[in-house]
C-alpha cells in the first residue's frame, strides 16, 4: 500500500486534548456539598466525564432519570464550570509540542468536539497552543454531533483536506465512530475519560495510544531533524493486515543521501553520531525491535549485518 501522508490531524477535546477532569470532579464535589452529602472517589466522576454535564450530575448526586431536581441541578454546575473554566485544565502531557510541531511540518490540525461552542472556544484560548487550532466544530456547527460523521466531514472540509488524508483521535466510542464513518484514520486515546471496565480496543479504531506522552514522544523522536514525513501503512503482522504510523524519508530533505548501494550505507551508518546516540545503534535496536514484533526486513537486516562486519569484523 503507497503511504498516505495524512494532511490534518483531528482531536477530540476533553480527555484527548485537554484534561479538564480537575474541573469538573471540583464541580461535583462542590455539588454534593451544596446537597449535603458525603464526599465520592474522584473516580466516579472521572468515568462519566464523556456522558456530559447531565451525566456527571447524575452520577455525582445519584439521580434517578426521572428525577425532578435534574435541572436546577444541571444549572448549578453549568454556572459553576462556566466561572471558572479553564482555570485548572491542561493539555495532556507533550500535547502542546505536539500540535507545534504538526504546523511547522504544514500539517493542520483542529478540535472536532461535543462540548457547545460557548466553553469550548474559550476553553481552547485560554489553553493558548501555538500555532492555535486550523479549525474548531462544535455541534453548534451541524446538526448532528459525533457519533454522526457530520462534524468530522466538515472539519476536514473547512481544512480543504480528504478524510482519507486525515487523522481523528478520540478518548470515546463515538469518536471512533465517527471518524471511521467519514472516511479518517482512526486513533483512540486509551488515556482519556474511559468507563469503568471499558476498553478502547472494543471501539474498531485503526490504532490505539495509552499515553498522550508516547504519542508525542514518537513524534519528537522520529521528527527531530524534519527529514520524514509520517505515512499510514498498511503492514503484514503474522499473516495478519494492520494500519501502523510510520515516518518516511522525505526526498526533497537535504539530508536525503539518495539511493546508496549496500556498502556505502554501511560506511555512513557506522561512522554516523546524532543527538540521539550512533547511527549503528539506532540501526541494531530498530532490527531488534521488528524482530520481536514478528517482522522480518531482509534489506534493513543486510545493512545491520554489513555495519557489524565493519565495526566489529563479524556479521
Amino acid at each position: 500500500m503507497t503511504p498516505s501522508h495524512p494532511r490534518a490531524v483531528l482531536f477530540d477535546l476533553d480527555g484527548t486534548l485537554i484534561d479538564t477532569a480537575p474541573e469538573f470532579v471540583a464541580i461535583a464535589h462542590a455539588l454534593r456539598r451544596e446537597a449535603q452529602l458525603p464526599a465520592i472517589p474522584d473516580s466516579v466522576i472521572r468515568h462519566n466525564i464523556s456522558n456530559g454535564a447531565l451525566g456527571m450530575v447524575r452520577a455525582a448526586l445519584e439521580l434517578t432519570h426521572d428525577d425532578t431536581r435534574i435541572e436546577h441541578w444541571c444549572d448549578m454546575f453549568l454556572t459553576l464550570y462556566d466561572a471558572g473554566l479553564g482555570q485548572h485544565s491542561a493539555p495532556y502531557p507533550g500535547l502542546a509540542t505536539l500540535v507545534s510541531a504538526l504546523a511547522q511540518k504544514g500539517i493542520a490540525w483542529g478540535v472536532v468536539t461535543n462540548k457547545l461552542e460557548r466553553f469550548a472556544a474559550p476553553l481552547m484560548e485560554r489553553m493558548a497552543f501555538s500555532p492555535p487550532a486550523d479549525v474548531l466544530i462544535t455541534p453548534d456547527h451541524v446538526v448532528t454531533p459525533k457519533p454522526d460523521p457530520e462534524a468530522v466531514l466538515l472539519a476536514c472540509q473547512r481544512l480543504a483536506c480528504e478524510p482519507a488524508d486525515a487523522i481523528f483521535i478520540g478518548d470515546h466510542v463515538r469518536d471512533i465512530e465517527a471518524g471511521n464513518a467519514a472516511g479518517c484514520h482512526t486513533v483512540a486515546a486509551a488515556y482519556g475519560y474511559l468507563a469503568q471496565d471499558e476498553s478502547a480496543a472494543d471501539w474498531g479504531a485503526d490504532d490505539t495510544v495509552d499515553s498522550s506522552e508516547a504519542l508525542a514522544a514518537l513524534w519528537e523522536r522520529e521528527m527531530l531533524t524534519g527529514i520524514y514525513l509520517p505515512a499510514w501503512v498498511s503492514v503484514a503482522v503474522d499473516g495478519q493486515a494492520v494500519h501502523a504510523l510510520t515516518f518516511v524519508v522525505d526526498p526533497t530533505h537535504p539530508q536525503f543521501a539518495g539511493d546508496l548501494d549496500e556498502t556505502t550505507q554501511a560506511k555512513f551508518i557506522a561512522s554516523a553520531v546524532g543527538a540521539l546516540g550512533t547511527n549503528a545503534e539506532y540501526l541494531s535496536a530498530t532490527v531488534a525491535a521488528l524482530k520481536d514484533a514478528g517482522i522480518s526486513d531482509p534489506s534493513l537486516e543486510a545493512v545491520d549485518n554489513a555495519v557489524r562486519a565493519r565495526l566489529f569484523g563479524r556479521a
